[in-house]
């Protein structure tokens, strides 16, 4: 157990987190140790699905580990093993919805039921009414549909549901993010006593979560040219500064990646950490690898091949003409 709670402390797969005999170990190491050790220990196969899911979110199938009985499983199948190995669990039904992409469609349950994202993230609350991130995480999917009815019938707004998110949990930067969202650019809401904006909920989520990448992009989406922001550590940044911040935190993140490649100008570069310089159609080509269905992304990879004038591009091991991702674009989005 010491090294599973070693592993809880680490930021992604391939962190690495010091034993107390000296060994240096990753996180991926760390959890296939532990499961080495105790085989039923579902929580251990729950982390390890919640990490590869988020490290390789939006491409979950494409993704595997292997276990120590040899077994090669994806982010998906882990946690639906572990659904199997408790299915009293609710934060694995919620981890299983909230890594699953509109794409991916419905996962088949052991006990034969057959639930998408939303109904599994509603399974998460009514069997554990305390899992804060299952609220935030059907608070984004309900913004479709406007409201969400829980299991014991209460009918909730996304706005409602990423209060219920804060009571749990008053000072999650996720969830004041999650708040944000649901706001207008000048909509004011009152919490504990004061007044909060779009803006202020953000820079809060900073302030109690400095490594929350989402935070950062929302914050920079909603700043203008010119505009500048002040970071906890002094530094002042600009729009693409806060981009460049989340991509930080989170190499991986999305948006950020598409903002950074919509706004660089023609035949530029962007520095980003690691330190890596990418220009507009690497740019893409990242935010699509993890994300593939992000249609504006697939749209502007689309042009720059066709602005580049060259005849395709390789993404996801096949390559693709111009006129195919503005095609695939329209599929996923005909709107």
């Amino acid at each position: 157990l010491g090294m599973w709670a070693i592993s809880r402390t680490l930021s992604d797969l391939d962190a690495v987190g010091a034993l107390p005999d000296g060994r240096a170990l990753t996180q991926r190491q760390l959890l296939l140790e532990v499961i080495r050790l105790r085989p039923s220990f579902s929580v251990a196969l729950a982390t390890l699905g919640m990490c590869l899911a988020r490290s390789y979110h939006g491409a979950l199938k494409k993704h595997t580990i292997t276990l120590p009985d040899g077994r090669t499983l994806t982010a998906v199948e882990l946690l639906v093993e572990a659904i199997r190995m408790c299915p009293t669990n609710g934060y694995v039904y919620a981890a299983l919805g909230n890594a699953l992409c509109e794409d991916d469609g419905p996962v088949t349950l052991h006990d034969g039921r057959t639930l998408g994202r939303r109904e599994l993230l509603v399974e998460g609350i009514h069997r554990s009414p305390d899992c804060a991130f299952a609220y935030n995480a059907l608070a984004y999917i309900a913004s479709e549909s406007k409201t969400v009815t829980l299991r014991n019938g209460a009918t909730m707004t996304p706005r409602e549901l990423c209060l219920a998110s804060l009571h749990l949990r008053p000072h999650s930067g996720a969830s004041l993010c999650a708040l944000a969202r649901t706001l207008g650019k000048d909509e004011v809401i009152s919490m504990g006593g004061r007044d909060w904006t779009k803006r202020t909920l953000f820079v809060e989520s900073i302030r109690v979560n400095p490594e929350y990448a989402s935070a950062y992009f929302g914050l920079g989406a909603l700043l203008g040219v010119g505009e500048v922001y002040t970071l906890p550590t002094g530094q002042t940044v600009d729009r693409t500064g806060l981009f460049v911040e989340a991509l930080r935190r989170d190499p991986n993140h999305a948006y950020s990646l598409f903002m950074l490649a919509n706004e660089l100008p023609d035949g530029k570069s962007v520095t980003l950490p690691g330190p890596r310089t990418l220009n507009r159609k690497e740019l893409l080509l990242q935010c699509l690898e993890h994300t593939p269905s992000h249609v504006p992304a697939l749209s502007l990879l689309g042009k720059t091949v066709l602005e580049e004038r060259q005849p395709c591009v390789t993404l996801h091991d096949r390559t693709w003409t111009p006129r195919e991702l503005l095609q695939e674009a329209l599929r996923i989005d005909p709107t």
